[in-house]
């Protein structure tokens, strides 16, 4: 743990309102036709607000809104057309990790041969268009990682894995998660609370990761149940908003390197949560947060320093079998189902074997994960 490495980041506008500086940015890039992706975002007036502030500004855009909850290839797809038609020589993502993770899997497609092309592994030999991220949940991290993830026809995930999806800019605006349901609200800060302490407990962590990954979970900690309870209370959101950034820090550099790029350091609970996901139809956030405890206990003599200090940061005695607890409670105050559906006791081999395959990110647990240790796991959220 605590290895020596290069540290990936983006260039980062954050604060309320930064979102009126885009224009300024995309000028200073000699951006002059945006391509602007988003999910539908039916009550959000932030697409027609960043249109209006990019057309005043002289730059043209082109809208496209067909992404899904959970994004499939084929949406990627249809947006790589709009990408072509447009000649857009920018692409802005706005919105939860769906519309960004989009976002970057266009952008780089874009100069490298198509969407299927840049699937695995650093594929891509070239940088994308350049791109821009501007969350409006605060939990997934993607503005500030190295990977996107898809869902193709057989709803195996798609994942790409290039430095290059690392974006040009990132904006932080927290006055665009004030409309955010309470659900979705818990769901992403359970994704950054997992991004966070995943991080901190990886083998491959570094200085810089540990820094950011306690900071943030420290913000979750203090932030996550009040900004769930109320909404636009302008601290909690702003700390969140600060806690998802880090934690996506964090999770990009805290993994192991392969291929020529890093890779996420995340560890069981994705492992489980990408498994659980795609078969229950799962959000992201959900799928991985009811596995955190379990596995925090399963890691509990193998990690005890370093729980002890998530301990410290999440305000508890210091002792690794707090962390937990004060996870359980955090959970437990924003509502956060802990069982899978009725139906999973028949699935648990399937899902061992789910999470099994993702061999990536078990290299980062701090001890062998083997079938029974996954099942002990598993058998906790079924």
């Amino acid at each position: 743990m605590a290895n020596e490495r290069s540290f990936l980041s983006p260039r980062v506008l954050f604060g309320n309102g930064v979102i009126s500086g885009l224009p300024a940015e995309l000028n200073r890039m000699g951006a002059s036709r945006a391509l602007l992706l988003t999910t539908k975002m039916s009550k959000s007036t932030a697409p027609k607000r960043l249109i209006d502030m990019l057309s005043v500004a002289g730059i043209e855009s082109v809208h496209f809104s067909a992404i899904e909850a959970e994004p499939s290839v084929a949406s990627a797809e249809a947006a790589m057309e709009s990408m072509t038609r447009s000649k857009a020589d920018v692409v802005i993502g706005l919105g939860g990790g769906s519309a960004l993770d989009v976002a970057k899997t266009v952008a780089l497609a874009s100069t490298n041969g198509g969407i299927r092309s840049v699937f695995g592994v650093n594929k891509a030999a070239t940088p994308g268009t350049p791109h821009i991220l501007i969350p409006t949940t605060s939990g997934t991290g993607s503005e500030a990682t190295n990977v996107a993830v898809l869902t193709d026809q057989d709803k195996k995930k798609a994942v790409v894995y290039s430095d290059y999806l690392i974006p040009a800019l990132a904006v932080v605006d927290p006055e665009l998660t004030y409309t955010m349901p309470k659900e979705v609200t818990a769901h992403t800060g359970m994704d950054a609370l997992t991004h966070s302490i995943e991080a901190y407990l990886s083998v491959n962590s570094s200085h810089m990761s540990d820094a950011t990954a306690l900071k943030a979970i420290e913000l979750i900690s203090n932030s996550l149940p009040a900004a769930y309870n109320s909404p636009s209370d302008p601290r909690a959101r702003h700390d969140m908003s600060l806690a998802a950034l880090l934690g996506g820090m964090s999770i990009a550099n805290a993994g192991t390197r392969g291929d020529g790029c890093y890779l996420a350091g995340a560890g069981i609970a994705h492992a489980v949560g990408l498994a659980t996901g795609t078969m229950y139809s799962l959000p992201h956030g959900l799928s991985v947060g009811m596995v955190l405890p379990a596995e925090m206990r399963l890691l509990e003599n193998a990690s005890a320093p370093r729980l002890a200090r998530i301990s410290v940061a999440l305000g508890g005695d210091g002792t690794p079998g707090s962390s937990v607890r004060i996870v359980e409670s955090i959970m437990e105050r924003i509502a956060i189902e802990r069982k899978l559906p009725n139906n999973a006791e028949g699935n648990i081999d399937a899902i061992i074997d789910g999470s099994m395959m993702a061999k990536r990110l078990l290299l980062n647990m701090p001890m062998e994960i083997t079938r029974e240790h996954m099942r002990t796991v598993v058998s906790a959220i079924v």
